[in-house]
C-alpha cells in the first residue's frame, strides 16, 4: 500500500495470485438408478450427497438426467430433463432407450468434466470424459446364486469399473473384494463411508407399532440376507419367541414359501410382516428391543445405522462388512449357524445392562458417520478427476 493508502497495480497483482481459486466444475448424474430404482439404498445415497455438495460448492454445475424417473427420492433435486413415470411393469426397456437417447444429447450439449454413473449400464461414454461409478457390495459375484440375472449384472458391473477413471467402494471389505473378484488396481479404488439414510427423520409418533414386545427385522429377506436361518433359530428358542415377536419391516408381504416354513415352525402367531413410510420405520426401530441383521455378508449394511441412531440395540451377523461398521456397539453371531443365532439371541435379549450398554455404544458409533464427511471425500474425487481432465474448449 502506497503512503496515500491505495493499494498500488503491483500489489494488488501480488493479492490476487495469492487469493485462492475457484475452480468451477461441470458434474454429470446419469439417469440410471433414478430410472430403475423407486426407493432404496442407491439413490438415497445420490440425493443426499448431491444435496450437501451442492451446498459445499455453489460455484460448480451439476446437471441430473433424470429421464423418465420413478424414483421418490429425487424431490427437491435440479433435474435436468425428468418426468415422474408411474412404475409399470416391463417398461423397463423403453425407459432406458428414451433415457440413454436424451442422456448422450445433455451431455454433448452440457460438455462435462465428471460424470458419476449411478448405475452399471452399458452406455458408451466418450473417451475424453472423466467417470466416477459407486460400487456398493461384491454381492452378485460372491453369492450369485441368490440372483436370477444369470451373471448379466457381474459382467456389466465389471465393464463399468474397468471404464471408470475412479471407483468409489462404500466400505474396505468391498474395496478388498472388489480388487480381488475384477483384478483392479486398488490405486483406483476411493473408499468413503456412506451415513445414516433416516437422518433427520422422527419417528411417526401418530402410530403405534402392532406388537409390544419384539425384535426387529428390516428389509429383504431373499438367499444371502440369511431369513431362513434367523427363523429357525428363533422358532428353537421357546425362551425368545415366547417373550419377543419377530416384526419384519419392508421386503413385501411373505412369499408362499416363507409362509410355509413360519407355519411348518409353529410360530404363525409370533411373526408379522410390516410395511410402511421412512416414519414408520423410525418408530419401530425406536420401540424395538433389538435390531437382528443376520446376513451373510454386506458390503455396508445401512439399516445398522438406521439402528443404533434410534438407540435400538445391535444384534448381528460378523458377514462381509457388518463388524467394520458396527465396531463394538453390537453383540455378534456367526451367521451360517442357526444356533449361534439362537445362543446369542437368548442371552442378550434378556440382558438388561447389555442392551442399555448397546445402546450407549450404538448412538456414539452411529456418530462417526455423517453425509456430510461422504460429501466432501466425494467432491474431492470429482475435483481431482476434474483438474486430470483440464480446461473446457468453451
Amino acid at each position: 500500500m502506497s503512503g496515500n493508502g491505495k493499494i498500488t497495480l503491483e500489489t494488488a497483482l501480488k493479492q490476487e495470485s495469492a487469493a485462492p481459486q475457484i475452480s468451477t466444475m461441470r458434474l454429470f448424474f446419469t439417469h440410471d438408478v433414478f430410472s430403475t430404482q423407486k426407493v432404496g439404498g442407491m439413490s438415497r445415497y445420490f440425493v443426499e450427497v448431491i444435496k450437501r455438495i451442492r451446498r459445499m460448492d455453489r460455484e460448480s454445475i451439476f446437471e441430473i438426467c433424470g429421464g423418465l424417473f420413478i424414483n421418490q427420492h429425487l424431490k427437491g433435486l435440479p433435474v435436468e430433463w425428468g418426468i415422474k413415470v408411474p412404475s409399470v411393469r416391463n417398461t423397463g426397456i423403453f425407459r432406458k432407450k428414451v433415457n440413454n437417447w436424451f442422456q448422450e444429447r445433455l451431455i454433448r450439449r452440457k460438455a462435462p468434466e465428471v460424470i458419476h454413473q449411478t448405475y452399471y449400464s452399458d452406455f458408451p461414454f466418450r473417451n475424453n470424459l472423466k467417470v466416477v461409478i459407486t460400487v456398493p457390495d461384491m454381492i452378485h459375484e460372491l453369492y450369485p446364486e441368490s440372483f436370477s440375472d444369470k451373471g448379466t449384472t457381474s459382467v456389466l458391473k465389471k465393464r463399468c469399473c474397468d471404464r471408470a477413471d475412479k471407483i468409489i467402494a462404500v466400505s474396505n471389505t468391498t474395496k478388498k473384494d472388489l480388487v480381488r473378484s475384477f483384478g483392479i488396481e486398488p490405486r483406483k479404488v476411493q473408499v468413503i463411508y456412506l451415513a445414516n439414510p433416516l437422518e433427520g427423520v422422527a419417528p411417526d409418533l401418530k402410530r403405534k407399532p402392532l406388537a409390544i414386545n419384539y425384535i426387529l427385522y428390516v428389509g429383504d429377506r431373499h438367499g444371502y440376507k440369511n431369513f431362513k436361518f434367523l427363523i429357525q433359530a428363533y422358532a428353537h428358542s421357546k425362551k425368545v419367541h415366547e417373550r419377543f415377536q419377530l416384526v419384519c419391516f419392508g421386503g413385501g408381504v411373505f412369499s408362499v414359501g416363507e409362509k410355509a416354513q413360519i407355519s411348518d415352525l409353529g410360530i404363525d402367531e409370533n411373526v408379522i410382516q410390516v410395511s410402511g413410510n421412512d416414519g414408520l420405520l423410525a418408530l419401530y426401530y425406536r420401540n424395538a428391543r433389538a435390531f437382528v441383521y443376520p446376513s451373510l455378508y454386506e458390503g455396508f449394511g445401512l439399516p445398522v445405522l438406521e439402528a443404533m441412531s434410534y438407540g435400538c440395540p445391535v444384534i448381528c451377523s460378523t458377514g462381509g462388512a457388518i463388524p467394520e461398521i458396527v465396531g463394538n456397539a453390537g453383540i455378534y453371531f456367526d451367521p451360517e449357524s442357526s444356533e449361534s443365532i439362537q445362543v446369542v439371541l437368548e442371552k442378550s435379549l434378556f440382558d438388561d445392562s447389555l442392551i442399555k450398554e448397546m445402546v450407549v455404544r450404538g448412538r456414539k458409533r452411529v456418530k462417526e458417520f455423517s453425509w456430510e464427511k461422504c460429501a466432501r471425500e466425494t467432491l474431492e474425487v470429482y475435483k481431482s478427476l476434474a483438474d486430470l481432465a483440464g480446461p473446457r474448449s468453451d
